[in-house]
């Protein structure tokens, strides 16, 4: 959450300053603040997925066999869970899911 919305908010407030959300007479446009806003969190949301993918099969795992649901990935750290997502299929396995995170 932390890179994604870092992001979001850090690009918005670079078009901001850049005035692409404000008029001619500096008042800010409601479309073209929504565009904006709606841009930079398309884009954080496609840089931010790989953390999002290791986030949330780490929080799927589970140490008890009677609680395990669907495809259990064994990741000791979120640096090994990027590790073993890159080996195993490449990266676009980092951005499975991606599509539907913009969207």
């Amino acid at each position: 959450q932390f890179v994604m919305n870092g992001l979001r908010f850090g690009a918005y407030q670079i078009l901001d300053n850049a005035g692409v959300t404000r008029g001619d007479d500096g008042r800010v446009l409601f479309l073209r603040s929504v565009a904006a806003g709606g841009l930079t969190g398309c884009v954080s949301a496609w840089i931010g997925n790989p953390l999002f993918v290791v986030k949330t099969r780490l929080q799927a795992q589970s140490s008890s066999p009677q609680l395990i649901v669907g495809e259990q990935h064994k990741y000791r750290s979120f640096l090994d869970g990027l590790c073993k997502i890159y080996q195993s299929h490449g990266m676009k396995g980092l951005w499975k899911g991606g599509y539907a995170s913009v969207v």
